[in-house]
């Protein structure tokens, strides 16, 4: 009688089993969904609503520029202060409208789009004829700045941080830098995709939009340069790459070039830089504005980019990027938005980031900022057309682990994840300057779950 029970019980487990992996399966998918709803809901409630003379303005997400190591004139290690910036409000926005875009049910996300592209408008660049955006806006000198008997009114305003200590007025000349394509590109990626899901209003409907956009960035590319930047010279390998340059303005030349700030916008250290991840969010912009025929630099750029990550370059081209999987992202970001020129990319990319997965599903750089390695790695994955049963399982490990270090408060149904370095005062500074924003990284992380989901549906 032994033999017929022990076959029973393995017929009956049999059964058993793949029930449970199945219900296993619809809770996760079940817990993503949940989790888009929370996240959703906390970017909603966390959006600054009304503009706080210059400490908040409406439209923006919190961010915090920080000081990762002691740094003379800067600060010193710790100290972090609140950010009012463009880049980090457009990126969420253009995370939030590819979320709309698969998934319209979420109501709450027109209503943010409209509070941020407000906030966009509000650093461009209206001293120039040409559309250009700024990281910061112009405002007043700090009052810890002004002499015995000055006031405000003494002085222009120039651009900086709303809330950084400024250690002297050098600093604060400093911190005055010219437009760049970085911004520029995210602005204009923004107002495209704010016009398709909330159709034309004065807030989305620049005259600039009724011609061709290439130009801004093509103006400023590199070639026929006499300068290089010292990032560019130690990790690069190339020149006259002929790829887009990251400052929208005239360098100088070497030998005396402008090293030092003055009162007039400038390019730190004189010298402009090529950087990866500046020029995919170009590309990407580019190919959302079909102008991929109509821009000069595109193709140098594409084999700029290429030639990046077939090196495997990744973790150093960035100038103002210190983690190892941002590049990777963008690049798939560009390649989302019709930047075809990349896909020769794209196996490269997906081998290096499932080759780092770390046995928790996590990714990480140099051991730390795991969740927003994670969250970069999982955002070029789920950016990639028909992936294979590998790539899948590795996005749902990741998600996994996302999911286990999320924080969760059940008060006011948010859940959200903790901000790691997104971007970097570059160069000299590249790891001790650095901005974090728990907003930022939560609309990257939803974004990733919702595009999940898109591709469980696609494949099933």
């Amino acid at each position: 009688m032994r033999k017929p029970l022990v076959l029973i019980l393995i017929l009956n487990l049999g059964i058993i089993l793949p029930a449970s992996a199945h219900s296993n399966a619809d809770d996760f998918i079940t817990n993503i969904k949940s989790s888009i709803t929370s996240g959703i809901k906390y970017l909603s409630d966390t959006q600054v609503k009304e503009t706080q003379n210059i400490e908040k303005f409406k439209g923006e997400w919190a961010c915090y520029e920080e000081v990762d190591k002691s740094t003379p004139r800067i600060g010193k290690a710790g100290y972090s202060a609140y950010d009012s910036n463009l880049f980090t409000t457009a990126t969420i926005h253009n995370s939030l409208a590819e979320i709309y875009l698969i998934n319209p049910k979420l109501k709450e996300i027109p209503r943010m789009l409209a509070l941020a592209m407000e906030n966009i408008n509000l650093y461009k660049n209206e001293d120039k004829d040409i559309p250009q955006y700024n990281f910061w806006q112009k405002l007043p000198i700090p009052t810890n700045l002004l002499g015995r008997g000055e006031t405000v009114e003494d002085y222009p305003y120039l651009r900086r941080g709303n809330h950084f200590f400024l250690q002297g007025k050098f600093v604060w000349h400093a911190s005055n830098v010219q437009d760049d394509a970085d911004d520029t590109s995210l602005a204009f990626a923004a107002y495209k995709l704010n016009q398709e899901i909330l159709g034309k209003n004065s807030f989305n409907s620049p005259q600039w939009m009724d011609e061709n956009i290439s130009y801004v960035f093509d103006n400023w590319r590199d070639k026929n340069r006499t300068n290089r930047n010292i990032y560019n010279v130690l990790f690069g390998g190339m020149r006259e790459t002929g790829a887009f340059l990251t400052w929208l303005g005239p360098e100088g030349s070497f030998p005396g070039h402008h090293l030092l700030p003055f009162r007039e916008q400038y390019i730190p250290f004189g010298a402009n830089d090529v950087d990866c991840v500046v020029n995919t969010n170009v590309l990407g912009t580019l190919a959302l504005f079909e102008e991929q025929q109509v821009s000069e630099g595109y193709e140098k750029s594409c084999k700029f980019v290429n030639n990046k990550i077939i090196k495997k370059q990744h973790r150093k081209c960035g100038v103002y990027y210190p983690n190892a999987y941002n590049f990777y992202y963008t690049a798939m970001r560009a390649v989302h938005s019709g930047a075809e020129c990349l896909e020769e990319s794209v196996p490269t990319i997906s081998t290096e980031i499932l080759k780092h997965q770390a046995a928790n599903g996590s990714w990480d750089t140099d051991g730390k900022d795991k969740i927003q390695s994670t969250a970069y790695a999982l955002g070029s994955l789920v950016n990639i057309k028909n992936p294979s049963e590998k790539i899948i399982l590795a996005i749902e490990k990741g998600l996994k682990y996302l999911l286990s270090v999320s924080v969760k408060d059940e008060e006011s149904g948010h859940i959200s994840w903790e901000g790691g370095i997104f971007f970097s005062g570059g160069r000299v500074f590249r790891d001790r300057v650095s901005f974090r924003s728990t907003p930022y990284t939560t609309s990257l992380i939803i974004e990733v779950m919702t595009k999940y989901l898109f591709l469980k549906d696609a494949l099933s």
